[in-house]
Parts: structure tokens; C-alpha cells; sequence
């Protein structure tokens, strides 16, 4: 017998068997349990999840000789068909290689056949996103009302592409990222029923590597076993897989701590040396510090980093002198390096002038730092750095303290008075007066030397400065326009053509006309233009032929559209003569001329009078009276 792989030998055969995938292990035998079963479901989820080996075991469940119940026994012949793949009422077919309209109608003509050895027949499509969209509209009926004895399986890893259609006919289970801890402990029970013995570093090493898959940490499981055998070490894993040393990592890390380029450079080399891929180094380096900055956090344990207590020690005692905000810069420079790697034409020097340039940056500098004044154990996350000498630090003025607003009984004392000006000052300008006019402006001066009120002219109302502030601005505003108003804008002259050219140029022209009459211009969109002349020749005809009955009438129901059209082609035409008629393209004769008294037409072999009004067209139309209710009841009269 061919070997089979671990992915396949140790899928899971019953709910219970499920990681990481309890919460639908538990509806799943629930509703087998209490007989709800659906008529469809779908699982989505990322990839190795276990969306396919669900749906198996939900068909495995029902088509039991003791079910449906929610333990399979796993002996009977419809357990073994399904665990084999062969059973007769199980069918699982590829949405990406089945996702036509044919495949679709063949699936409705089988859902009709009862199965034969179950009780259900299920239909098991994989990557359903990938049905074409007449795919899924076929598919609607049958999904919505199957016969009493089909179920429905759908699986994908893109439900955003699944119509919204098809997601109301379904039971929709959303299958999450399996933990690494999960992973770990079904790899360790696995080594222990294959008889191999594996160091735990290097199970936790193939869980990150498979990001959140089972499928995938079976797989890297397969390699590693086949190259280091029954013991499985870490050393091992890592040669198998390619995964960088975590000695590489310290280095790297000491040596941008020590702002060795040099040596950032070496390191470099030694990954090229090696053979490993360099976004495989950069990724796992960014891992590394998001390790190193976490780990420093109060309140995280090594369990919630995935890490083992030794290495999560080694991380909390590295590069002490570095600061949280010196590893988050490293980080966003070792994301850009990633994401500029894959579009580089010099991928190598493009990491080395990355890894120079975080060599070079200087460490973080806390305020406190500035000052003087580092608080002993607040360090953002690393050790106390060494505190600035106080003479380094530039002088601060003191500021002075703030005046009480309460002040002493000294302090609210009136002033003393200012002392009287000299004598000789007062003989100079002593003027002789009576004792009344001494006594009237001794009375005035003391009135005067009383603090009076500032007076401020009377304000405006608010609405009426607003006004006054506006009425300048628009004044300013058409000073400025008329100023420049039409000194560059000088009409264009219009083009005009001869009548034998408007056949030709008739879509040109329609869409000239719709600019001035948008809402009227629509039938003439569906028309064309014929050419006739009278038997000398002198005058010629435009008829414009419309493309149906309904077109042709909701033009003419409005004179001021006929108007208008004459109006513009005769300013297209100018200076030639025209007349101007219009026709059905259903009818075989046309219109008499434009502004005749009886414009009539042949069309179909009766005879039609274009409608006087737009409200003769509303009661023949009603459709058209709705649209016009929609213009707030303004009729196009």
C-alpha cells in the first residue's frame, strides 16, 4: 500500500476528533440530535481549517445505518463508503472545475433520484465561489425548495464572492483560525501514537510556521519527519523548513543596539550563506521584535507570546538600553523592507541599505531625560538610563508664584495722594478770579475728577452689522467682476454643416442638443435621420425617423420640443433651407411636414394623430403621469 500522508491519515472522523472547531462540532450534533436539519449549509473559513472534513462528517453522520445520530459508528458500510470516498449518496464536486450553467442543470436533474443506500443524498461542492454567476441563479430553486431527502454543502474560503442570494437559502458557519497552542498539542498527540519523539521548541516552531492551519502543520510535520526521523529537534525543524536561528536574531539585535553596520552586514551575509530566503529572515526577525517589545509589558505571560518560559526570560534580559520606542521603529522599518522587497530590482543591497540605515538612528529620549528628572522605575519598558548631569541640562527660569487673590488690609489702602507741585510753579500760573467762579469750578472739578463711564458709540443689531458685512463683501465682489466678466470667455463660433452631412453627424448633434433640453432629448437617442428631396431638387427634407412607437409619441407630445429641434438645426444649417418631418420606424410612410395642420402617419395600417397635450399621452401612459409626479407635479407642458 502507497503511503499516506499525515494530513490525510489523521483527519478527523468524527465531531469530537474536530481542533480548534468546537462551537460547530456542538450545533452540528445538536441539531442531528434534536432532528433540525438543514436542507444547506456553509463553511467558510481560511484554508486547513477543517471546512471539507466537517461536511464529511455531517454526511458520514446522516447516512449512518444507526442515524442519522451524531456519533457515526464507523464500521457500517455507508461509514466505510464515506471514509473511502465511495460512497453512492455522498458526491463532492469541485466548484472551480464544475462552474457552468451545464454542470448545474445535470446536478437538478439528479437531485430528483432518491439516494441508494443512505437515507440522504449530499452534495458536497468545494470552493463554491468560483460558480460562475448564471451558475448560482440556476441554482437558486432547487436550493431554496430540494426534495425532502438532498442536503446541501458548501464550502469556501471566499464568502464575500457567494451571492447575497444564495446566503439567505443557508445555515452559514464561519470556521475560525486555529491557536498555536491547538496545533502544538494535536502535533504532540500524533508523535505520540506514530511513536516519535519530539522537543517541544521545535512542535512550537511548525505551529507558528502554519499560521493558524492544521492542514498546513501536518504538512510541514510530514517534511520535518521524513528528514530528522524519530527525533524531532528544533535544529531540525529549522533546516527542514528554513526558519533562521534565533542566535541570528540576538546578533542582529545587539549589533543595531550597538550601531554596528558592520556587523548588521555580516549577519546579512550569513543568512545568504546559508540559503535562506531573505524575506523568510526579515519576517521572522519582525516576529521577533514583536516578542521582544510584548514581553516587556506588564500583565503578558509566555503563553499569550506562544513562548516557552525560558525564551520568554532571554527576551525580557536583551538590550536593556533600548527603549520601546527605539523597537517600534525598527519594526515599521523591517515592515517597509518586506514590502518593498518583492518590487526591488536589487533585493540584497536594498536590505543592507535598510539594515545600515536602523544601525544608524539614535535611541529614544524620554522629557524626563531632557530634564534631568528620570523617575527610578518608569522607563517605557527597558532599563533606567543613565541620568544627564545636571550642568548639561540648560537652566529653566523659576517662575514666580502666583498672587493670592485675598490681600492684606496694607495692600487695600486708598493711595497716597502725589505731594503739590513747587510754589514757584503755582505763582507762575496763578490767575486772579472771584470767590464765585472759585467756587463754580471747584464744584466742576471734583465732578470731573470722578471716574466716569468710557462711552462706545451705539451698536448695531447682530443682523444688522451681518447685513452691512455682506452687502460690502458682494459690493467688492461684482466691483471685481465686472471688471473681468466675459474678457476670456468669448463665445465659440458654431460649426455649420449642409443638410447631406446631418445623416452622418446625427449622434453628434443629438448629443449638442440634450446639453440645452436634457429631460427631452432621450427618444432622439434612438433615432436617425432621412434624406428626401422634391422633384427638382431645390428643397430638401429631413425626416426623423424614431425607433418605435412609444419614442415617437413622447417627442411630439410637446410643440415646444418641435420648435426647439427646428430651431437648432436651423442655426446648424444656416443658410440652406430645410423642412423638417417625423416619422415612426415601424411605420411604412412617413409624417407630413413639420407645422402642417394634420401631421398624420401610417403605422401598421392605421392612421395616427400625434397626441395635442402632454395629458393625453399620462391617460394612455400612465407610467409616464408616476415620472412626472416625481418632478414635484410639474407637468412638461
Amino acid at each position: 500500500m502507497s503511503y499516506l500522508v499525515m494530513a490525510r491519515k489523521w483527519r478527523p472522523k468524527n465531531f469530537e476528533e474536530m481542533v480548534g472547531q468546537e462551537h460547530i462540532a456542538q450545533t452540528l450534533r445538536n441539531a442531528i440530535a434534536s432532528g433540525r436539519v438543514s436542507h444547506a449549509y456553509l463553511f467558510t473559513g481560511t484554508r486547513g481549517v477543517g471546512k471539507t472534513t466537517a461536511a464529511r462528517i455531517l454526511a458520514k453522520a446522516l447516512n449512518c445505518k444507526n442515524g442519522p445520530t451524531a456519533t457515526p459508528c464507523e464500521v457500517c458500510e455507508n461509514c466505510l463508503a464515506v471514509n473511502r470516498g465511495a460512497s453512492m449518496d455522498v458526491l463532492e464536486i469541485d466548484g472551480a472545475s464544475n462552474n457552468s450553467v451545464d454542470n448545474i442543470r445535470e446536478l437538478r436533474e439528479q437531485v430528483a433520484y432518491a439516494p441508494m443506500q443512505g437515507g440522504y443524498k449530499i452534495y458536497i461542492i468545494d470552493e463554491v465561489h468560483m460558480l460562475s454567476k448564471a451558475a448560482f441563479n440556476a441554482l437558486l430553486k432547487t436550493l431554496e425548495e430540494p426534495p425532502p431527502h438532498v442536503v446541501f454543502i458548501f464550502a469556501t474560503t471566499e464568502s464575500g464572492k457567494v451571492p447575497h442570494t444564495i446566503l439567505s437559502r443557508v445555515q452559514r458557519f464561519d470556521f475560525k483560525r486555529i491557536s498555536e497552542a491547538a496545533i502544538r498539542d494535536r502535533l504532540d498527540y500524533i508523535c505520540g501514537q506514530e511513536g516519535i519523539k519530539p522537543e517541544r521548541a521545535a512542535l512550537e516552531a511548525l505551529a507558528r510556521k502554519a499560521d493558524g492551519s492544521m492542514r498546513d502543520a501536518l504538512s510541514l510535520f510530514d517534511r520535518v519527519y521524513a528528514f530528522a526521523g524519530e527525533s524531532l529537534t528544533l535544529d531540525a525543524a529549522r533546516k527542514a523548513l528554513g526558519i533562521p536561528a534565533e542566535t541570528l536574531f540576538d546578533n542582529l539585535l545587539r549589533q543595531l543596539s550597538s550601531h554596528d553596520a558592520g556587523g548588521c552586514l555580516a549577519t546579512l551575509g550569513a543568512v545568504y550563506e546559508d540559503g535562506l530566503e531573505v524575506s523568510e529572515f526579515l519576517t521572522g526577525f519582525g516576529e521577533y521584535l514583536r516578542d521582544l517589545l510584548f514581553s516587556r509589558q506588564p500583565g503578558v505571560t509566555p503563553a499569550l507570546l506562544g513562548l516557552g518560559e525560558t525564551r520568554f526570560s532571554e527576551l525580557r534580559s536583551l538590550a536593556g538600553d533600548l527603549r520601546d520606542g527605539d523597537i517600534l521603529r525598527f519594526a515599521k522599518i523591517i515592515s517597509d523592507l518586506i514590502a518593498g522587497l518583492k518590487t526591488s530590482p536589487h533585493p540584497r543591497l536594498w536590505v543592507e541599505l535598510g539594515l545600515a540605515r536602523m544601525a544608524a538612528l539614535d535611541r529614544v529620549v524620554t522629557l524626563s531625560q531632557l530634564m534631568g528628572q528620570e523617575i527610578p522605575g518608569v522607563t517605557g519598558g527597558a532599563a533606567s538610563a543613565e541620568a544627564i548631569p545636571p550642568s548639561s541640562v540648560p537652566s529653566v527660569p523659576a517662575i514666580p508664584p502666583a498672587e493670592d487673590k485675598k490681600k492684606s488690609p496694607e495692600l487695600t489702602q486708598p493711595p497716597v495722594p502725589a505731594p503739590p507741585p513747587p510754589l514757584e510753579e503755582i505763582a507762575e500760573t496763578t490767575v486772579e478770579i472771584s470767590e464765585e467762579e472759585f467756587a463754580e469750578e471747584s464744584s466742576e472739578g471734583l465732578s470731573e475728577s470722578e471716574p466716569q463711564p468710557e462711552q462706545f458709540p451705539p451698536a448695531l443689531p447682530i443682523e444688522t452689522e451681518f447685513e452691512v458685512m455682506v452687502e460690502t463683501v458682494v459690493e467688492a465682489e461684482s466691483e471685481t467682476e465686472d471688471e473681468t466678466l466675459f474678457e476670456d470667455d468669448a463665445p465659440a463660433a458654431i460649426e455649420t454643416i449642409t443638410p447631406a452631412e446631418v445623416p452622418a453627424r446625427w449622434a453628434d448633434l443629438v448629443e449638442d442638443y440634450a446639453l440645452d433640453k436634457p429631460f427631452t432629448s432621450s427618444p432622439l437617442r434612438h433615432s436617425h435621420i432621412a434624406l428626401k428631396f422634391d422633384g427638382a431638387g431645390e428643397t430638401v427634407t429631413l425626416e426623423v425617423v424614431f425607433g418605435n412607437e412609444h419614442q415617437y409619441d413622447l417627442f411630439l407630445a410637446d410643440a415646444d420640443n418641435r420648435k426647439s429641434l427646428r430651431a437648432f438645426l436651423a442655426l446648424r444649417l444656416a443658410p440652406h433651407a430645410f423642412a423638417l418631418t417625423y416619422a415612426n420606424g415601424n411605420a411604412d410612410s412617413a409624417n407630413p411636414a413639420e407645422g402642417s395642420a394634420n401631421s398624420t402617419g401610417a403605422r401598421g395600417g392605421r392612421t395616427i394623430h400625434p397626441p395635442a397635450s402632454a395629458e393625453a399621452v399620462i391617460q394612455s401612459e400612465p407610467i409616464i403621469g408616476t415620472l412626472m409626479e416625481l418632478f414635484e407635479g410639474r407637468l412638461l407642458n
